[in-house]
């Protein structure tokens, strides 16, 4: 938020010697992220690479980037997520009910790890 401040809605900065430019104005990252997106679709690949990760939406490359996308779009039209909300929130409100529970009940650290495997599983059973 500082530097969306100081720099404004477009700047760049670099992630140790690599470039990345930051976009922080909503149309601009809608047009990108939704009309444009053909042409944004190699990300960076971060350390640790495997091969098992390469058909992941997020991690892939190129051609197999664009069947990922293929297949999954449809899944997630504007109509179709709206329809997700409610079950979304209602695993989420699951969530903060449970993490609120264990607080309550004085315990001072909570296992996230296992509490977060759960909630993702429950969204996506949903």
């Amino acid at each position: 938020m500082e530097w969306y401040k100081k720099y404004g809605k477009l700047f760049g900065v670099f992630n140790m010697s690599k470039p990345c430019l930051t976009v922080a104005d909503p149309e601009l990252i809608k047009q990108i992220l939704v009309k444009d997106f053909h042409s944004f679709r190699n990300r960076r690949t971060p350390a640790g690479n495997h091969k098992i990760f390469s058909k992941i939406m997020f991690r892939a490359r190129d051609d197999v980037w664009k069947r990922v996308r293929a297949i999954a779009s449809p899944t997630f039209t504007s109509g179709k997520m709206k329809k997700m909300y409610g079950l979304i929130n209602h695993c989420c409100e699951d969530f903060l009910n449970t993490l609120d529970k264990d607080v309550s009940n004085g315990m001072n650290e909570v296992e996230l790890k296992q509490l977060m495997g759960a909630y993702t599983m429950d969204v996506i059973a949903s």
